[in-house]
């Protein structure tokens, strides 16, 4: 028969290999959070990286000369800039909406404009700016509207 001294000595060791288990979930808990912290100020510092734009390397696509043929965009009465700039992408205009967006500072007037194909995103912003549009509706067989 047992006596209680050994009865006494298993409970006690059977609470001390819970505290090392407890011990040892909290020594992971810790691990795992600081892994946690590193990734989040890891991914932080590549994005605020990214929006730097450093180099060459983060310039959005743009087309590099002057462009060719004709393309017809309408803008609408208080339409954002960035369905401006996807309807220049989407006539080919601009070879990316967002090229158009750094270089576009305000908004453009409602109308009709006669733009090129396949040109700079600043020069499309610029001849927007210092064009009257066209009030009237463009010929469909060659326009691009939103």
């Amino acid at each position: 028969m047992p006596n209680e001294q050994d009865d006494w000595s298993r409970r006690v060791e059977g609470w001390e290999r819970a505290d090392d288990a407890a011990e040892s979930r909290t020594g992971v808990v810790k691990v795992v959070a600081w892994t946690l912290g590193v990734a989040l100020v890891l991914v932080c510092g590549v994005v605020m990286l990214l929006g730097r734009k450093p180099g060459p390397l983060f310039d959005p696509a743009d087309y590099p000369g002057p462009g060719t043929g004709e393309a017809v965009v309408r803008v609408h009465d208080r339409q954002p800039l960035n369905e401006i700039a996807q309807i220049l992408k989407d006539a080919d205009v601009v070879k990316s909406a967002r090229a158009f967006l750094e270089v576009a500072g305000t908004d453009i007037a409602p109308g009709t404009y006669t733009l090129r194909r396949q040109m700079r995103a600043r020069d499309a912003y610029n001849l927007m700016r210092g064009q009257t549009p066209a009030r009237d509706t463009p010929n469909p067989s060659r326009s691009t509207t939103a």
